[in-house]
């Protein structure tokens, strides 16, 4: 599919809109010559997502608190390790992390099949040298943002990256399934390139997200799905971006609800 990249400019007060619908064709619509089987495989593949109702519902005594106290990392859990003021998560679990992290990083590494959850309860992270959040691997990731909190991402203007690699380029990068969720806020500072990038699907599910950055706001692969939030994108490129460019069945944007300014 394409390249579909949306820039709004204004704001938009509420968004009741499919860009791209998951319908799939009745019997009565084929005998008509209304549609094809192409189009409805197509229509029926988008309606895949990877979001399941257990994404949003975990212990609370299985949470495990993570707290950054500015250049250095507190935790006490197999699933992660600290070195300096990198903090690497290499288990599926469900992480609170709290406190200021300056010029740190938060990297989920995991092979694990499980959700892993990063709960940004109070959470500064910035980083001057790469995405201050990079999703490494992982099956799929739930950022939630805690009720009643602020949370910033920061990254610097130039990145420090491996020899030939183009990755990461966002502030809030992730090379798995991710979704967006809660009633706190989220501030995205992308001065590198892009504000909040997935290279699977991507799920804004609620929250109140402002990203600023100096490519592409909020951008998605296979897929990018607005079930609600509060929205606010200050982009040179795209507001919201969805680029999937090797299958026709992917590449979508697909916005249900929410109040937006792009």
């Amino acid at each position: 599919m394409n390249n579909r990249g949306i820039l709004f400019f204004g704001s938009w007060i509420a968004i009741v809109a499919m860009l791209t619908t998951c319908e799939v064709a009745t019997e009565e619509d084929q005998e008509d010559g209304k549609t094809d089987g192409t189009t409805d495989t197509v229509n029926a593949a988008n309606c895949a997502n990877h979001e399941e109702a257990s994404d949003y519902v975990w212990e609370s005594l299985s949470v495990i608190p993570i707290t950054l106290n500015g250049t250095s990392i507190t935790e006490n859990t197999d699933g992660a390790s600290v070195s300096g003021s990198k903090l690497t998560i290499t288990a599926a679990g469900t992480y609170s992390l709290t406190g200021p992290l300056t010029d740190g990083q938060i990297i989920v590494n995991t092979t694990d099949k499980a959700v892993v959850r990063l709960i940004l309860n109070g959470a500064n992270i910035s980083c001057s040298s790469s995405a201050p959040v990079y999703i490494s691997s992982a099956e799929k990731v739930i950022i939630v943002l805690a009720d009643n909190t602020e949370n910033y991402i920061t990254d610097g203007t130039s990145y420090s990256l491996a020899s030939g690699s183009a990755e990461p380029n966002a502030a809030l990068f992730s090379k798995a399934n991710l979704t967006l969720y809660g009633k706190g806020s989220l501030t995205v500072t992308g001065k590198y390139n892009d504000g909040i990038t997935s290279k699977d699907g991507l799920i804004v599910k609620s929250g109140t997200i402002s990203v600023t950055s100096a490519d592409d706001g909020i951008r998605g692969k296979d897929y990018l799905i607005v079930r609600d939030g509060n929205i606010t994108v200050t982009s040179t490129g795209d507001g919201l971006v969805s680029d999937n460019t090797d299958d026709a069945t992917k590449g979508y944007i697909s916005i249900d609800t929410g109040v937006m300014n792009i």
